[in-house]
């Protein structure tokens, strides 16, 4: 997905257009597969934006669970996972 696809989809949910957010955005284009750990996200933003803090993405999965860009899914480990919602398909 290009910047200008993320950057539709912040502004069609109401989010306000942040480097932080296409950030997340993009890591989900990063990595194989279709669902994420937090963890895996972070490490991926990371690479890009050192500076980001670790709440700051755990904030923003929040806001994008809300407003059905991601879901959340409670794997039968109890590891929590990520994958597109229903906006990006």
């Amino acid at each position: 997905m290009i910047s200008s696809d993320k950057t539709r989809i912040l502004k069609e949910k109401g989010l306000k257009v942040t480097p932080q957010r296409i950030a997340v955005l993009e890591a989900f284009d990063c990595c194989c597969g279709d669902n994420h750990t937090a963890e895996a996200i972070i490490d991926i933003v990371r690479k890009e934006r050192h500076n980001i803090s670790i709440g700051t993405v755990y904030n923003i999965l929040e806001d994008f669970v809300e407003q059905d860009i991601i879901r959340k899914i409670n794997t039968e480990k109890d590891v929590m996972r990520y994958e597109h919602g229903n906006s990006q398909n």
